[in-house]
């Protein structure tokens, strides 16, 4: 019996020495792996601010878009595969979102991070995942359709790149154990596609939906953070209201984790205003038509009630007049109120370096206040037909000065 009981002693040993070597094994390949992106994170984000912060600034409104990745239905039948993978390591590096959810901040951070560098047109990003969405939020420095074409493409590569990296590290079962942490280094910034994975990316661009403008976008993410939107995976199926619910309220915490990782304050605006909307939405004090529904329990148990459908939807109709609707109006008068200041900044750093005189400072100061005015009162003033007549006035002025000094 003791022989027995010493072999068995020997092979658990065995065991854990060779699990330890795999792990250490499998640490260093993924720190090998994500050695080019990580090496020094903080500054490559940094720079790439800098460097996009120097960049002429379009009109504020049309900048922001929001890419949802559409979600596979539940029932099983024919979908696109290679969208099927990217939900897959959502769920596996992200999180899936579900209950008791664990955020992984520093993952989303570093992924927030990867996609601004890798795009040029994305200034700001956040990156919201959970069991039923993957929604890419950005403020980008154009407006344009084309700009936005090449946004989803980027996005879709990037997503790409994750889903190859993570197919091509070793030891399976290490890596879905190892994934479950929350590490910046399950990002890879070093890794690059073949040829055929062009189509991938194609595939998986065709697959998000695009939403643009502050008000669209506010407006969705405060549905959400309400509880009242669609499942993209359940559209066919209506959202009911359940504001006393603590499984419905969790949506409050994933996105107030979301928005701690955020890069852009653009960005964390509309964040602000979802989460403002989503407290708003439960609380009697804000939505006196909540009252009605406390009788009947919360949903999450077998003991609740499931309330009338009139009961339920004035609730629901109350908090999108008394909470989402006000959130979205400030979210938007703050957008209006930094669109004015920003372009106020613009109108005046663009014309800095006309002036060679205190003088002339003093003459360009005293011009610029008309046009700025008109950008406080909230009307369209052209930044560089303004620097190109003031210029002029300049010159004029110059050879004025010129020629009645040789008089």
């Amino acid at each position: 019996q003791f022989s027995a009981h010493h072999d068995d002693v020997r092979r658990s040993t065995m065991h854990i020495v060779q699990y330890t070597l795999l792990l250490f094994i499998s640490i260093i390949c993924y720190h090998q792996t994500a050695t080019g992106f990580q090496s020094n994170p903080i500054d490559s984000f940094f720079r790439a601010k800098f460097e996009k912060s120097r960049e002429t600034k379009t009109n504020l409104f049309s900048s922001v878009h929001m890419f949802s990745l559409q979600c596979p239905p539940e029932e099983v039948g024919t979908f696109s595969k290679p969208v099927k993978d990217i939900w897959r390591w959502k769920d596996s590096i992200l999180g899936d979102g579900r209950d008791f959810f664990v955020p992984k901040p520093k993952t989303l951070a570093a992924l927030n991070r990867y996609l601004i560098d890798q795009s040029s047109s994305i200034r700001e990003c956040t990156v919201l995942s959970n069991c039923a969405r993957l929604e890419i939020f950005v403020w980008s420095n154009d407006a344009t359709i084309e700009s936005v074409v090449m946004m989803k493409e980027s996005i879709s590569r990037c997503l790409v790149e994750q889903v190859t990296s993570y197919r091509r590290k070793p030891f399976p079962i290490l890596r879905d154990q190892l994934s479950r942490f929350d590490s910046a280094m399950l990002i890879d910034g070093n890794i690059t596609l073949d040829r055929e994975d062009d189509i991938t990316v194609q595939e998986i661009s065709s697959h998000f939906n695009c939403t643009s403008g502050v008000e669209n976008i506010c407006r969705h993410l405060c549905t959400v953070a309400a509880g009242m939107a669609t499942r993209p995976n359940r559209r066919e199926r209506h959202a009911p209201f359940r504001p006393f619910s603590s499984r419905d309220a969790h949506i409050l915490l994933q996105l107030k984790r979301t928005r701690e990782v955020s890069l852009g304050s653009h960005v964390q605006m509309i964040f602000d205003a979802a989460l403002s909307a989503g407290k708003n939405a439960r609380n009697v004090g804000k939505v006196s038509q909540l009252k009605a529904l406390q009788q009947y329990g919360s949903g999450n148990n077998k003991y609740s009630i499931d309330p009338p459908v009139e009961l339920t939807k004035a609730a629901a109709d109350g908090a999108r007049k008394l909470a989402i609707e006000p959130a979205v109006r400030d979210c938007v008068e703050s957008f209006t109120a930094r669109s004015r200041s920003d372009m106020i900044v613009t109108l005046r750093s663009s014309v800095e370096d006309l002036a060679e005189t205190p003088k002339e400072k003093k003459w360009l100061k005293e011009e610029l206040h008309k046009p700025t005015l008109e950008i406080r009162q909230g009307k369209e003033v052209d930044v560089t037909s303004i620097r190109e007549m003031l210029q002029n006035q300049l010159v004029q002025k110059r050879h004025t000065k010129s020629a009645n000094v040789k008089r």
